[in-house]
């Protein structure tokens, strides 16, 4: 007896057709990750522990991996060890990212640096770390597949024994990562160049200028000593260049003005006080003055500054670096080159007073009432005795000096009054 009949049969068969072409069917499976088929060195430098763990992770089993914990020490290691690739954070302690960097590409190291930027640190980051000599930068925190990716593709586009490493200084090479210099005729160049890509990163730049009056003979060295402040105050990614002997103008890189002004403060509380050290016979003190031009990231219609920028600069209203520091009433007497050399000649022994503005000698004597005066420019300069009390009610105090300027009309009357450092003019006098 036949257990199936004809239309049984003839399904049976039709499904074991079926079944051989489902087996025909080429079946796709992932591809296995992609594995580097080369050995490699990767130096990872960062101050944040989860950070660095994923960084790690990041470079698997088949990378020999060196860690360091900070700049300083990532420096060291990467002169030791020569690493195919470094993988570093941009905000460390005792050196950043962007400093280390740095250093590496000016001592001629190629190996490619990719470097994490901090979400806090706002979208400047990533250009000045580009800058700087970064071949690729990512945001924290780090998405590890995107950081393995590019490390793969930095690595065969330069392979691993391919770069030079030269020597290092390790010790002497942080403590020469200054602002950089930059030449005269490259200033403007370098501002153009700075600003398109701070544009494209949407951050501002800063240029501010100091102008120097007053520093003739020793009181150059005031220059240099000021100079060399201005370099401590501000960040290594920074510019400074040289204009003639009495200008100063530093690019500060993704700063608005406030940025600017609080390096300005900055100097100033360095500088405080300086400056006396280099008044000479005719006890003028050497003078900074400042101007600040910020450049937006966004060009509005009615706001837009376009080169030369280094003059736009220079049309600005000039500010002392004191004025920025000292809220007290009065004005600084610095601002009156005049009024202050004859402030400190009669605060002080000297006879003879030589005028800062056109070299002309004045001699200091007694009024009838025994205090020091000098006639000078149409104007008396007199100094007020310490028990004086003048009809506006002005007394010395714990042991001020007030210089008072007074007309030599036939009935004189005082038109300013100097104390402690500040002018006060019309009524304030």
């Amino acid at each position: 007896m036949d257990l199936l009949d004809d239309a049984a049969l003839d399904d049976i068969e039709r499904l074991a057709r079926g079944r051989r072409a489902v087996a025909e069917v080429a079946v796709e499976h992932p591809a296995p990750e992609a594995r580097p088929s080369f050995s490699a060195t990767v130096l990872v430098i960062e101050s944040d522990e989860d950070a660095r763990r994923a960084m790690l992770h990041a470079c698997g089993s088949k990378i020999e991996v060196v860690e360091a914990i900070d700049g300083v020490s990532g420096l060291r290691a990467a002169a030791e060890v020569c690493p195919d690739l470094i993988v570093m954070g941009a905000r460390m302690p005792r050196l950043n990212g962007i400093g280390l960097c740095r250093i590496l590409r000016e001592s001629g190291v190629t190996a490619p640096v990719v470097m994490l930027c901090s979400s806090h640190a706002g979208p400047g980051e990533a250009p000045r770390s580009l800058a700087a000599g970064a071949d690729a930068t990512l945001q924290k925190p780090v998405d590890e597949r995107e950081l393995r990716a590019t490390m793969m593709s930095l690595l065969r586009e330069r392979p691993p024994g391919s770069e030079r490493w030269p020597k290092i200084d390790t010790e002497m090479a942080p403590r020469m990562l200054m602002p950089r210099n930059l030449d005269p005729t490259d200033l403007e160049g370098t501002i153009v160049k700075v600003r398109s890509w701070a544009e494209d990163a949407g951050v501002p730049v800063s240029l501010v200028g100091y102008e120097f009056r007053f520093v003739e003979g020793p009181s150059k060295a005031f220059i240099e000593q000021f100079r060399d402040v201005l370099a401590k105050c501000i960040r290594a990614e920074d510019f400074i260049a040289e204009l003639g002997d009495r200008r100063l103008v530093a690019l500060l890189v993704d700063a608005d003005t406030e940025g600017a002004r609080a390096a300005v403060r900055r100097v100033h509380e360095e500088m405080a006080g300086a400056a006396e050290s280099f008044m000479g016979a005719q006890a003028v003190k050497p003078k900074a003055l400042c101007r600040l031009l910020t450049l937006q990231p966004d060009r509005l219609a009615d706001d837009a500054i376009e080169p030369p920028y280094v003059d736009r600069l220079y049309e600005r209203e000039a500010r002392l670096i004191e004025e920025d520091a000292d809220d007290r009433p009065g004005e600084p007497v610095e601002k009156y080159p005049l009024i202050e050399a004859v402030f400190h000649a009669l605060s002080g022994e000297l006879e003879l007073l030589t005028s800062p503005l056109d070299g002309e000698v004045h001699l200091i004597s007694e009024g009838t009432d025994g205090v020091r005066e000098a006639a000078v420019d149409g104007h008396r300069y007199r100094l007020q005795d310490e028990a004086e009390e003048t009809p506006a009610g002005f007394r010395a105090r714990s042991g001020a000096r007030i210089v008072w300027v007074e007309t030599l009309d036939a009935s004189p009357r005082v038109i300013a009054r100097v104390e402690e450092g500040r002018v006060f003019r019309g009524k304030e006098a």
